[in-house]
């Protein structure tokens, strides 16, 4: 099995003199999806804060930046996209059920979505921020990459103004959702993979990921996504996340611990560090600077969770949460954490004619279990 890795968060910003620390936004959203499996319940008043500061330090022209708080006010397009989309603040609210901090942030949210349009092809006019970063490494499709992460902000804010009552909001962005799936399978997808028509790069991994988790990849698509995702290898440890999501998504969970081993070896059998670094050899081969203790690395540890052993809320705050484990892959497994409902549980264990399961769920809460 994977080799448990513990994470430290702490150092999670650049070590160059050029860039202020603060909140970087692509960062915090993995790690959101870390915390919740991993954390007390008494780490949410911290992403609480951090999901409140953002909303608070919007600029005059509508633009969300990061990191915050600091004077470092540049735009990173696709980090506030994620940040407002359905891994940031989205997950926040399913994990914690605080409508309060939705309610607080929404009119920032809404003026910041309403900064992107779409292009004469259906799909999202680039917005050219102030710092147009997608991730680290090459062959980056960046019109794609944008439209993906601006769908998946666009089915977040969905799902916001439908909770407050905005429905009339909630009926304009969920059309656009509908309009730009009809769109980017229309201009974008190639028979093998998604290209926007503009792009001349090795087919990136990191787009396919994002089109299945978001929906926007229909099932007929995954076999050939799946021939991407063994042949093309773009992604940095931050975008990993994704495309082994993806690939359990699209039924391949095998090959996505197989995937992971292999491009976290270097990683995390390194003699000289027990952390993740923030790129593949980030400040041991050619980086000038960069962290070899960063926490957006650990996107597995949402993952597994999420998708191996299939445990995620479908209400808010735990109420209601699915258990889907993909439990053709592993023999003996045990996962347990701490909801704001109470500790969720699950163990399975493989004998010789038979499964042995046993299921945790908290007082007010309702499970639904789905055993292939």
């Amino acid at each position: 099995g994977l080799r448990t890795i513990y994470v430290n968060a702490r150092d999670n910003f650049f070590d160059c003199p050029d860039r202020e620390r603060g909140q970087w936004w692509g960062d915090i959203v993995v790690i959101l999806g870390e915390c919740f499996y991993t954390y007390s319940t008494n780490l949410h008043s911290l992403v609480r804060k951090g999901i409140r500061e953002l909303a608070d330090w919007q600029r005059p022209d509508s633009i969300l930046f990061s990191p915050i708080p600091g004077n470092y006010g540049v735009e990173l397009p696709v980090q506030m996209l994620a940040a407002v989309g359905k891994y940031g603040m989205w997950t926040y609210y399913m994990n914690t059920a605080d409508r309060a901090t939705i309610e607080y942030v929404y009119p920032a949210v809404k003026r910041y979505i309403d900064v992107y349009s779409l292009d004469d092809t259906g799909i999202t006019a680039f917005h050219d921020g102030d710092w147009n970063w997608g991730d680290w490494g090459d062959n980056k499709d960046m019109r794609l990459l944008q439209t993906m992460w601006y769908y998946l902000a666009l089915e977040s804010i969905t799902n916001m103004a439908n909770l407050l009552g905005h429905y009339d909001d909630a009926a304009f962005y969920g059309q656009r959702c509908e309009a730009l799936i009809a769109a980017v399978n229309r201009t974008c997808w190639t028979s093998s993979a998604y290209r926007h028509p503009e792009y001349k790069g090795k087919t990136n991994d990191r787009v396919q990921a994002l089109a299945v988790v978001s929906g926007i990849a229909t099932p007929d698509k995954y076999d050939a996504i799946y021939q991407v995702f063994r042949t093309e290898e773009h992604a940095s440890p931050y975008m990993e996340k994704y495309v082994m999501e993806a690939l359990f998504e699209i039924g391949h969970g095998d090959y996505a611990l197989e995937r992971t081993r292999k491009r976290f070896d270097f990683i995390v059998n390194h003699p000289d560090f027990d952390t993740l670094f923030e790129g593949w050899d980030v400040g041991i081969k050619d980086w000038d600077c960069g962290s070899v203790n960063h926490a957006w690395s650990g996107g597995t540890l949402a993952v597994l969770p999420t998708k191996m052993f299939g445990i995620y809320p479908t209400a808010a705050g735990w109420k209601e949460f699915d258990i889907k484990p993909d439990a053709n892959i592993f023999d003996d497994a045990s996962l347990s954490f701490p909801t704001v409902t109470g500790t969720i549980g699950m163990t399975h264990k493989r004998k010789a004619n038979s499964i042995q399961w046993r299921i945790q769920i908290p007082q007010g809460s309702k499970a639904k279990v789905e055993i292939a």
